[in-house]
């Protein structure tokens, strides 16, 4: 029998599919890795420019009748740490470096990517997240990797910082 009580992933992950013991052996479960490149890239980018435009409070404002202005920041020349540079976070990283960002980030297995000054294997961690104005978690979640950003991740984080969680909620 097939397991009936879990949606199909729509996503790149494949967490809500496993563990899947009713499975028949020689059984491959694939996911849809690679194809929201663009699409989450995008929104990546888009909420780093929200927050540092402060684009909430523009909205808040301008729904309240409020004019009164505020200083905003800038990306460019910023850096970006990236928490699982796979597809979704080379095509974050040649958006983000397009705008002038400095972006390094965190590999299981650390390779020369394109768009990415240094890459950190996943013990870099530390070092992404004390240098990094902004932070995009794209890891996948498992066993390993659940939990992973806790407290004592986040206090490595600068109080000025920004972080984005575009990976599963149990990661953070």
């Amino acid at each position: 029998a097939v397991r009936t009580d879990v949606a199909s992933a729509k996503g790149a992950g494949v967490d809500a599919l496993l563990p899947a013991p009713d499975l028949p052996a020689g059984v491959r479960i694939a996911n849809a890795r690679g194809i929201h490149g663009p699409q989450m890239s995008e929104f990546a980018l888009a909420t780093i420019l929200a927050l540092a435009k402060q684009l909430p409070r523009a909205l808040e404002q301008s729904r309240d009748r409020l004019w009164k202005p505020y200083a905003v920041d800038t990306i460019e020349g910023r850096t970006l740490g990236i928490l699982g540079l796979g597809a979704i976070g080379s095509a974050v990283a040649e958006k983000a470096s397009a705008l002038g960002m400095r972006v390094i980030g965190t590999q299981r297995e650390p390779k020369a990517t394109r768009h990415v000054e240094r890459v950190f294997a996943g013990d870099g961690t530390r070092a992404v997240l004390r240098e990094s104005d902004f932070v995009v978690v794209l890891l996948p979640l498992t066993r390993r990797t659940r939990g992973s950003l806790g407290a004592v991740e986040l206090g490595w984080i600068r109080p000025s910082a920004y972080l984005v969680n575009l990976a599963r909620g149990g990661i953070v």
